[in-house]
């Protein structure tokens, strides 16, 4: 059962580390001569912090694990999704899909 809920301070860590590993599973399919680019941030632990006070921060829950995250920032205009991750270990089992869908 996958639930999405509001990320808390206390999530971080955990929200950090899947994005490490869904970013270091992303650079596996670039091309040899092409440039990293992990998301600025996204290993850091001090930034998922400020992420999680300053916008809808939402992590995504399967079997009480985290395993994703999504950060949503509102505008007056609009809503921008600036991130959103799974663990290398979830990605193509339609989670994703179902991630977006619910938030």
């Amino acid at each position: 059962m996958i639930s999405i809920k509001n990320a808390l301070e206390a999530d971080a860590d955990d929200l950090r580390k899947v994005a490490i590993s869904s970013f270091l599973y992303d650079e596996s399919f670039k091309p040899k001569n092409s440039t990293s680019g992990e998301p600025p941030g996204h290993d850091v632990l001090e930034q998922h912090v400020q992420w999680i006070k300053a916008h809808d921060y939402f992590k995504c829950v399967v079997d009480s694990n985290i395993v994703g995250g999504c950060i949503v920032i509102k505008y007056l205009s609009h809503l921008e999704l600036f991130g959103i991750f799974l663990h290398q270990n979830y990605i193509k089992k339609g989670i994703g899909s179902n991630f977006l869908q619910i938030s």
